[in-house]
């Protein structure tokens, strides 16, 4: 890799992943415009960072969070020539900051820092030399990945998305195991419950209807975790994948939409007599006047789950590269379907009822 050079945002964690994976000693610079942020890394883990803009030092960022006072920051800011200290040195002397909360302001001040970053769109790069041990003014160790997926979660990147996943309909896998990543980063009960569905049959389409984010957040989700390395993304069209893992796919995809599915069968029928009877029938009519044949057979009396064999028979004759994408349309459209019928027969209200009922259901399940 280059020692220096010209970078986009999709170099952004390309180059922080090689000094993360690499165990380098450097400092990473980035240049946009009259600003440089410069991250700090020892035997991989990142150290430090600084910026050469005033409002986005140490000082200032304690100030901007409420840690400290103006006053205790003017008094502190005067002592550092004087005794030729570092400000979180100072702060914790004075009895301003514990050393645990100067630590976990540290490592919340690279953070922010470091995946402000992943705003730019343009710049000018550099490996420089490490800076000798001791002459930071604090020190952490903060994995790389955790400052990459953060930056991508932060922030609204289509292009770095885009770069990462080409195709919803590609298959997502993990490189190694889950646990992997609970060890590094820290994820919420949103995006552990989108790392149940990774498995390697599920496409990354099938995974954002599954999950309660938004479709872009849980893209997003799946973009950071790639540019970690934690997963990886492959066509479904693999001649790897046998008919059997085939099948074991769509009866996943089928089962994770029969949690959906039910709910709305048990929603429906609390509602009253025939309710259910009505919205789904013509739920159904419509699906059958799209797609035919292969929605034949199909239907939610069985206490509103879906027929696993009566479904893989009716898209077995739809080609193999394309059958595990057919199948996903096939059972979003039954399951809108239900959804756009319930707001004809009951209304808005109980329409929003059943979907903010149906985000709470998928959520937990």
């Amino acid at each position: 890799m280059e020692r220096k050079g010209e970078f986009t945002c999709l170099d952004i964690p390309v180059l922080i992943r090689a000094a993360g994976e690499n165990r380098m000693d450097c400092v990473l610079a980035f240049k946009t415009g009259s600003r440089t942020v410069r991250l700090f890394f020892e035997k991989g883990k990142i150290t430090f960072i600084s910026s050469d803009d005033p409002d986005e030092r140490f000082g200032e960022f304690l100030l901007y969070r409420g840690m400290i006072s103006l006053e205790q920051y003017q008094s502190t800011s005067g002592m550092i020539s004087s005794k030729n200290k570092k400000m979180g040195d100072l702060l914790v002397e004075q009895g301003l900051l514990t050393y645990e909360e100067s630590l976990d302001s540290l490592t919340h001040y690279i953070l922010e820092l470091g995946t402000s970053l992943f705003r730019e769109k343009r710049g000018l790069y550099a490996f420089l030399k490490p800076v000798e041990t001791g002459k930071l003014p604090m020190e952490l160790f903060i994995d790389h990945r955790k400052l990459i997926y953060d930056g991508v979660r932060r922030y609204n990147s289509l292009n770095l998305v885009l770069n990462m996943i080409p195709e919803t309909s590609s298959l997502v896998d993990y490189t190694d195991t889950a646990e992997q990543i609970l060890r590094y980063l820290d994820t919420d009960v949103e995006e552990q419950s989108i790392m149940e569905w990774i498995n390697g049959r599920n496409s990354v389409s099938a995974i954002c209807s599954y999950s309660s984010l938004t479709e872009f957040e849980t893209l997003k989700v799946l973009a950071g975790l790639g540019y970690c390395g934690f997963v990886r993304f492959h066509t479904s069209a693999s001649p790897h994948v046998t008919a059997q893992e085939m099948e074991y796919q769509l009866e996943d995809l089928v089962r994770s939409y029969n949690q959906g599915f039910e709910f709305i069968y048990r929603f429906l029928n609390e509602k009253g007599e025939n309710i259910f009877n009505s919205v789904h029938d013509k739920a159904f009519e419509d699906v059958r006047e799209k797609y035919e044949e292969k929605a034949h057979d199909l239907d939610l009396y069985n206490y509103g789950f879906l027929d696993v064999d009566t479904f893989l028979k009716n898209v077995f004759p739809v080609p193999t590269d394309q059958r595990v994408h057919f199948s996903e349309n096939l059972l979003k459209a039954i399951r809108k379907a239900l959804i756009v019928e319930t707001g004809k027969v009951l209304g808005k209200p109980a329409l929003q009822e059943l979907k903010e009922g149906l985000a709470k259901h998928e959520t937990t399940d």
